[in-house]
């Protein structure tokens, strides 16, 4: 007989795997989106000019359902599933962690486009890239959803231009969607003392690291996938 803490344990996790795939309305979608479309603008220019041009010119194809993707994994309670502790290997309480996230709509991705749903593939690829580029984001990785968390990501979306990188894409960071999320992650949640106070030099030393980097593991993340196809 299943004890009442089992019971409860089972319960949040399954509510939280439904409330997590529910369809929200579009205008909940968070400001910090334009953050994302961003990062995948710049890692299309990375391939093009790391010489991956057939690779570019893919995505260039596809950059509205790739960008559609990312705004529509932000919306609502999705977001409860953007976290992942390195150190844990987990995301917040009973949700899915953003490794377990990313893996499935990376699967549901090349699924598709095997069925010749191609626009809907590069949808759901859109949603596992905001994963990959959300750990470059300290408070997801310290799974910290709270205080200067929304501060923090408002600043770097005002400031993002001042973080551009065009080349020297990482292509090797990792095989499988979630290593993809824990090495990210792990980079990032060491920048945490510094953003947790909301002190703007620390914003300053932690985005002049990762904005590049979620531009660069962006452009590997969609090399790796097209190089599957």
């Amino acid at each position: 007989m299943l004890s009442i803490t089992m019971m409860f344990s089972w319960s949040l996790a399954t509510a939280g795997k439904y409330i997590a795939s529910m369809p929200i309305p579009i205008e909940w979608v968070r400001g910090d989106s334009a953050t994302h479309s961003f990062i995948n603008e710049q890692g299309r220019k990375i391939l093009f000019n790391d010489g991956h041009k057939k690779a570019f010119q893919f995505f260039q194809i596809f950059a509205e359902p790739l960008d559609s993707g990312v705004l529509w994994v932000d919306t609502g309670l999705k977001s409860t599933c953007h976290l992942y502790d390195p150190d844990t290997q987990s995301g917040m309480w009973f949700w899915p962690s953003a490794a377990e996230k990313c893996t499935e709509f990376y699967n549901k991705a090349r699924k598709l486009w095997q069925q010749k749903k191609h626009d809907k593939a590069i949808f759901y690829l859109g949603a596992a890239i905001h994963l990959v580029q959300d750990m470059c984001v300290p408070h997801h990785a310290a799974c910290k959803i709270f205080g200067s968390h929304m501060d923090f990501e408002d600043w770097a979306e005002s400031h993002k231009d001042h973080y551009k990188v065009t080349r020297g894409g990482i292509y090797d960071l990792a095989l499988k969607p979630e290593e993809w999320i824990a090495e990210n992650a792990r980079l990032a949640k060491a920048f945490y003392p510094l953003v947790e106070d909301g002190a703007r030099t620390g914003y300053h030393q932690a985005a002049e690291i990762l904005l590049p980097q979620a531009q660069r593991t962006t452009a590997g993340f969609l090399l790796q996938f097209y190089n599957q196809l």
